[in-house]
């Protein structure tokens, strides 16, 4: 979170701008941590938001950058039209960090993708067949492709 975020949640203010919409609104009580409007605050949004904090608060107890936003997460997932970014034939079900948090990547824009269960089982560190492994060919694909998309966004880290 940005410093006048935090100082505002420490004064114990209520105001909030959405992430997603950059509409002003009132947090239900001054202890809320979503910062999506009413509006925004899907079911689909909230487990976003969820999947995001839970990956934010991953790494950094791996002592790694933790950056990502709701907003960038959705321009990614609406990219690849919120399917796998390897395989591009199943819908999405996890957040894949392209360098995994345990190598070093961060939770960061640039270095998550949404994948489908398998290809992330397929790429996945422990995985010690490599026939079995995702070509490295499609990896680099897949992250030069986001590193275009976030470039032509202004979205660059």
């Amino acid at each position: 979170m940005n410093d006048g975020l935090l100082a505002r949640l420490e004064e114990g203010s209520r105001d909030r701008v959405c992430l997603l919409c950059g509409k002003p609104h009132v947090a239900f009580n001054r202890y809320a941590y979503s910062f999506l409007c009413p509006a925004c605050r899907t079911p689909r949004m909230r487990k976003e938001e969820d999947r995001i904090k839970a990956q934010l608060r991953r790494a950094r107890q791996q002592g790694v950058l933790a950056t990502l936003t709701i907003a960038e997460w959705i321009l990614i997932l609406d990219h690849f039209a919120w399917s796998c970014a390897y395989c591009r034939a199943k819908p999405y079900q996890v957040m894949e960090h392209i360098i995994s948090v345990t190598k070093r990547g961060g939770t960061i824009a640039s270095n998550v993708v949404p994948c489908c269960i398998r290809c992330n089982r397929l790429k996945d560190n422990l995985n010690t067949d490599r026939s079995l492994m995702i070509p490295a060919e499609i990896i680099a694909r897949v992250q030069e492709e986001l590193t275009a998309f976030l470039t032509s966004r202004g979205i660059v880290q």
